[in-house]
């Protein structure tokens, strides 16, 4: 295929005039970078970066478990700054999150234990979605392993809204598109629970 090699990336990152070393830098947005086929890829990236001292904040943004020695080449990066979103909302609901919660949970407490940051990306926070309680179930679950949290809604496109109906669950009211509808009262809720436990943010970048 025509898939960029681990060195490629590198070499982009490192001739491209607008990243600096305060530049945060994410990879695998549109896929999971600790997905199997993805990990060793990942690691590659981030040991080379690092390799050539490499400062700058990498985001990771995931749902998914992944292996320990995964877990420790990240943990083991001498300049880099990793910090890993965890998705994480606590919906019970399989049509909703089929990931295990249990393994998010997981993959927390081994981040911390390995002194890698974690934040709870406190995601898609749906009105008609959320259950009785689940905002501090979530909490309680993954407040001992995070260093803060970045609470999102949801954005509907007429894709996500077929996608939403195909699974049969009800679809959100939202007054308009362009943007993510994220209702005020929930953000309050959100920042109430976490109160005093650790701080609440509503954009990615500001979390990082």
């Amino acid at each position: 295929g025509n898939s960029i090699t681990p060195g490629e990336v590198v070499a982009e990152i490192m001739s491209n005039g607008k990243i600096t070393s305060k530049t945060p830098l994410t990879f695998y947005n549109f896929s999971d970078p600790f997905l199997p086929q993805n990990t060793k890829d990942l690691v590659s990236i981030l040991e080379e970066l690092d390799n050539r001292d490499f400062t700058n904040v990498v985001g990771l943004i995931t749902r998914t478990y992944t292996d320990r020695d995964t877990l420790d080449r990240i943990a083991n990066l001498r300049n880099l700054k990793p910090i890993v979103m965890v998705t994480y909302a606590g919906y019970e609901n399989k049509q909703l999150e089929s990931a295990p919660n249990k393994m998010r949970i997981k993959l927390m407490k081994e981040l911390k234990m390995r002194g890698v940051p974690v934040i709870q990306y406190l995601r898609p926070l749906v009105r008609e979605w959320i259950e009785e309680g689940q905002i501090k179930r979530a909490r309680d679950e993954a407040s001992p392993y995070i260093e803060g949290v970045i609470m999102s809604g949801l954005r509907l496109t007429p894709e996500i809204i077929r996608k939403i109906s195909r699974l049969g669950l009800v679809v959100p009211y939202v007054p308009g598109y362009t943007n993510k509808y994220f209702p005020k009262e929930i953000q309050e809720e959100v920042i109430e629970a976490y109160k005093g436990i650790v701080p609440v943010y509503r954009y990615t970048s500001c979390g990082v």
